[in-house]
């Protein structure tokens, strides 16, 4: 049993630019937010995107992958997720006892945008999220190119897909093997700001809360992570 990360969303922010960027090609919206980023704040979205993505691929455990292995076991995991997510170091030896062929567990929601908040996923949301679940080798063998899409790449619709092709379901919500979050950069907050009010006021306020006991797994990356956003100082427009 091999257990890999299947990295989904992203791009090589250093030596990328609004000219040559594939991540956000479908939404017309990237540019002007981008452009308004720059305008903001300090710190370039390339930039503060490039060390998220850093920050994210340092604590990962498991090897990564942008490809469905040629050679995908029957009984090999991929784990979709985007360059910002963590997973627990143990989710491997958990998978290694699954019987199922999608599995999902709850996840630990860090926002860091418009105000520091800490929840559990599934206390907030019903459907499966971005980086909470798992896909056997076996269910993506049967899978057509559009349903191997959909349980890569639409994580609230995956489970759906899974389902549809008789996949075995295990439930764990009482385990949390992840970390989803929500930053200043994230583009789906970006784009909700900005819909709303035609800026990016994304900078959180309030109160830091301290990290679960049980989620001293990412203390270090939980650091790294506020020092980031920290660093994101606005400029003063006159």
């Amino acid at each position: 049993m091999t257990a890999l990360i299947f990295l989904r969303m992203t791009e090589d922010w250093e030596n990328t630019s609004l000219e040559n960027i594939t991540f956000y090609k479908r939404m017309g919206l990237v540019k002007t937010i981008i452009k308004m980023w720059d305008s903001r704040f300090h710190v370039r979205y390339f930039q503060y995107r490039a060390r998220i993505k850093e920050i994210a691929l340092s604590q990962w455990s498991l090897p990564h992958v942008m490809e469905i292995p040629e050679d995908i076991g029957d009984d090999d995991w991929l784990i979709p997720s985007d360059d910002d997510d963590w997973f627990n170091y143990g989710l491997s030896n958990f998978l290694k006892h699954q019987k199922e062929e999608y599995v999902y567990w709850d996840s630990l929601v860090n926002t860091t945008s418009l105000k520091f908040r800490l929840h559990k996923w599934f206390d907030v949301h019903n459907v499966i999220g971005s980086n909470n679940y798992a896909i056997k080798g076996s269910l993506i063998k049967r899978a057509n190119e559009d349903q191997k899409f959909t349980l890569l790449h639409d994580h609230p619709e995956s489970i759906k897909t899974a389902q549809s092709l008789d996949a075995t379901i295990g439930e764990h919500k009482d385990k949390v093997f992840s970390c989803y979050n929500q930053h200043p950069g994230s583009f789906s907050v970006l784009r909700r700001t900005f819909e709303r009010s035609g800026m990016i006021k994304v900078l959180p306020v309030g109160k830091l809360q301290e990290l679960p006991k049980s989620m001293k797994w990412i203390e270090t990356e939980y650091k790294d992570m506020l020092k980031v956003v920290g660093d994101l100082k606005q400029i003063k427009v006159l």
